[in-house]
């Protein structure tokens, strides 16, 4: 059984931080990424893996409706009590398990930290244009 499960063919996913990443300021869509996202193929699953605190799940569901973003059933909140390094590190790696992840988008040294640490290709987000 368990050499079923190593080589069954999983399916594609990437893992996105949220702030920063596809919005700024809380509520400001960027635009190109949310463009991106928008068209991946759906046989892509996206997780949005993000130190927000689960409190702020139904302004970060609205969000993603209102931008016909994939993956509003893929929502990783962070825990209070754990660091959000430690969370995103924690996920990405239980992501790996089931997903065959093409790469993590991120803007932050812990996004990129929590993506080597489980041998993810990271995608860094910068405002070049700020």
């Amino acid at each position: 059984m368990l050499d079923w499960l190593e080589k069954r063919k999983k399916t594609k996913a990437i893992v996105c931080d949220i702030d920063d990443t596809i919005l700024k300021s809380f509520d400001q869509p960027i635009e190109s990424a949310c463009r991106i996202l928008g068209a991946l193929d759906r046989a892509i699953e996206v997780h949005f893996v993000t130190s927000r605190p689960e409190s702020s799940r139904a302004n970060t569901e609205a969000f993603i409706e209102a931008n016909r973003l994939p993956g509003i059933r893929n929502l990783h909140f962070c825990p209070n009590w754990k660091s959000s390094r430690d969370h995103k590190a924690h996920i990405i790696s239980e992501l790996a398990k089931e997903f065959d992840i093409v790469a993590s988008i991120g803007d932050a040294d812990e996004d990129e930290w929590a993506s080597r640490q489980n041998g993810v290709v990271f995608i860094r987000v910068t405002d070049d244009h700020a």
